[in-house]
């Protein structure tokens, strides 16, 4: 099933021309381009656009002809270019569950849920590349290149990957209960959450004991200090803003811990 496509432009330009009815060729995206495009309903002039097939499902399941809980499988194919896009570096396919819900273009509940869920999990495995970075920093060198070598994120992802898959496969049969929809939003942080920390602790456990005293750079006139100790730090924030109901749920356990003790 194709998802995620905008008009070719020179297709666009034959359309005018009437040689051949505008075309559709796939997004081409920097980084992960995670579920917006395949949840994108609208048919703007120019942008992303999921498929028709997919609008159509939505369409059956706001008339009621198709079951919340029909068991939807989208498959998805990528490729990822290398040096200046000019070699195909991997090719990529998958199949995951989608739940019909998402693909109603009135209720957007569920569809804003499965986009924030895809969204901090970018945004943790960015925290993650940040500490890694700075680690290295903090030791005195400096952060890989972008395209060479295995970043954090790229384990973060493959960890978190039965999660996602399970939290797609409960959305089907949520409904319209938000309380439902709260709490798995909530699991899904958790797991998020320790996944990314149980990361960060391995990139601690591998940095030299250098990286605990540091280094100070000058730049511009300003001072800037690299250390583990400072990285962690940043990265705990990052996280906490990230992943705010999973926070809620740690500081109330240790509340509750510290009321049971008391």
């Amino acid at each position: 099933m194709g998802a995620a496509h905008r008009v070719a432009p020179h297709c666009e330009a034959e359309g005018r021309t009437g040689a051949a009815p505008p075309a559709s060729a796939p997004v081409r995206a920097h980084g992960l381009a995670g579920p917006g495009p395949l949840l994108a309903l609208a048919v703007p002039d120019d942008g992303p656009r999921t498929s028709p097939l997919l609008r159509q499902i939505g369409e059956l399941r706001a008339d009621g002809a198709l079951a919340a809980d029909y068991p939807l499988g989208v498959e998805i194919s990528a490729l990822e270019y290398g040096n200046r896009s000019a070699v195909v570096e991997n090719s990529i396919a998958d199949t995951l569950p989608l739940p019909t819900a998402a693909l109603v273009a009135s209720d957007n509940r569920l569809r804003a849920a499965l986009l924030e869920c895809a969204n901090q999990a970018d945004r943790a495995g960015r925290a993650l590349d940040g500490l890694h970075a700075e680690l290295r920093r903090a030791a005195g060198g400096k952060p890989p290149p972008r395209d060479r070598g295995e970043w954090p994120s790229a384990r973060l992802l493959h960890g978190v990957d039965p999660a996602m898959r399970r939290l797609l496969n409960g959305l089907r049969t949520i409904g319209g209960d938000d309380t439902l929809l709260e709490r798995a939003q909530e699991a899904w942080e958790l797991t998020l959450f320790a996944t990314a920390a149980r990361e960060a602790e391995l990139l601690l456990a591998a940095a030299p004991t250098r990286a605990v005293v540091g280094r100070v750079e000058r730049a511009g006139g300003k001072e800037l200090v690299f250390r583990s100790g400072k990285a962690t730090a940043v990265f705990r924030a990052q996280l906490e803003e990230i992943l705010p109901r999973a926070a809620d749920a740690r500081n109330n356990q240790r509340n509750n811990q510290r009321e049971s003790a008391a």
